[in-house]
């Protein structure tokens, strides 16, 4: 059961940040070189240290793309799990940040305060299932980023997530190849879990698919991601 999140309309000094994420996971295929080179563009701007930044050689597979996808997310948060990393957060190389750093920490900080029992934090989605909204503030007491309880939400192009989660979301993941259907890809499959444990999603969302870098997967385009269709 959720712990119930706290206000949030108040200003407060951060105590957490990008610093206490344990590592960042980017899933990029091999000769994807102008991805990987946008995306650590980005994450050298938020001033990531490149310690903590974890390449994942992603699985091809041009005939069956989500089952690749489905294998690729598996193998990041086997690492993160097998090196008992803590709070992980895992990128697909198309995703491009739409904040800066110091907008990043207070949504690192405010959902560590909101809700310590916290396990997902989506950074972005394409279709969603949610629940109320919470504020956040920024210094000049103006409303900035909410959090939203996730009950269904699509993509796994950025999401944080804790390590005691990762048992209970690679089955799911698992069922992508097992299933080896287009019309269950890996953020389809996790809408069964969404709504039982601790999953948030920032709105408004805090990144997107890169224009320049159109998705792999049979899909079609809304409001800057691709996502396979259920049709």
């Amino acid at each position: 059961m959720d712990i119930p999140i706290q206000d949030l309309t108040t200003f407060r000094i951060p105590r957490f940040s990008i610093n206490d994420i344990d590592m960042i996971y980017y899933i990029n295929l091999d000769d994807r070189v102008m991805r990987k080179k946008h995306l650590l563009s980005q994450l050298n701007r938020l001033k990531i240290p490149k310690e903590k930044i974890t390449r994942i050689s992603a699985t091809y597979m041009p005939f069956n793309p989500q089952v690749g996808c489905a294998a690729s997310h598996i193998e990041a948060l086997t690492r993160a799990y097998r090196l008992e990393h803590e709070t992980i957060l895992i990128l697909e190389d198309d995703f491009e940040f739409t904040i800066d750093l110091t907008q990043l920490n207070q949504v690192i900080d405010d959902i560590y305060y909101a809700n310590p029992s916290w396990k997902v934090l989506q950074l972005s989605a394409v279709h969603q299932t949610t629940s109320p909204v919470q504020k956040t503030v920024n210094k000049n007491n103006e409303s900035t980023i909410h959090f939203e309880r996730v009950i269904k939400a699509d993509t796994t192009a950025a999401y944080l997530i804790k390590r005691d989660v990762i048992p209970l979301l690679i089955p799911y993941f698992k069922q992508c190849i097992q299933l080896q259907n287009r019309r269950y890809p890996i953020d389809v499959l996790w809408n069964t879990l969404q709504p039982r444990i601790s999953w948030y999603i920032t709105t408004p969302h805090i990144g997107k698919q890169c224009e320049a870098f159109p998705s792999d997967i049979d899909s079609y385009r809304t409001s800057g991601y691709q996502i396979a269709s259920l049709q």
